[in-house]
């Protein structure tokens, strides 16, 4: 019968071979320019702040000595830039442009009245009506707000002190399109559709 014997040389030859081998596979096998199939998606991240991106809203106070008049249709009108409340916000043409004029606060809620309108006094028939228009010098937006009274006479008992607030929306259009809005345009409304902060 033989016997094999086996020697410490033979063995360690054999081990080097082995890793030897393992190596040259290891290096050869992998490609770095080449990716790997992609994995499983990732879990939903966590829902960002409501809101629209493309809804503005400002405040602002007109102070009644600014309106000038009567003008020879009645009205008495004051100038206002946007600007000084929206920055480098450009009211575009296609933009869609809500106006209010404070009216009362009850409890701790502000009450706007949705320009234009008519305000009727307390006592007989005569009333203010109220209107706006937004213009362009091509640089700049011009808001002019106007008032008239059904008498012909001044909107207040002074024009010389006192100011009228006011909140502004404006609707961004997308590129050509015009703004959807919703179908009351009162201010609760218009807040409560585009979730606007005050």
């Amino acid at each position: 019968m033989k016997t094999k014997m086996t020697t410490t040389a033979g063995k360690t030859a054999k081990v080097f071979a082995t890793i030897f081998i393992a190596c040259g596979l290891m290096f050869t096998s992998c490609k770095k320019a080449e990716t790997g199939p992609a994995g499983a998606a990732g879990a939903a991240g966590a829902q960002g702040p409501a809101g629209n991106a493309n809804v503005y809203n400002y405040k602002f106070n007109i102070n009644l000595s600014t309106f000038t008049g009567p003008l020879t249709n009645g009205e008495w009108a004051s100038v206002f830039n946007p600007s000084t409340v929206m920055g480098t916000t450009f009211i575009d043409e296609k933009d869609a442009v809500l106006l209010y004029l404070f009216d009362h606060t009850t409890g701790t809620t502000d009450y706007y009245n949705q320009m234009p309108f008519v305000d009727y006094f307390n006592t007989g028939t005569a009333f203010n009506s109220h209107s706006f228009e937004v213009g362009s010098t091509g640089t700049a937006n011009i808001l002019s707000i106007k008032i008239r009274n059904s008498t012909g006479g001044q909107p207040y008992t002074s024009m010389t002190t006192g100011a009228l607030s006011y909140k502004m929306v404006v609707i961004k259009a997308f590129g050509k399109v015009k703004p959807q809005l919703p179908t009351d345009l009162s201010y609760e409304s218009v807040k409560k559709h585009y979730d606007l902060k005050d």
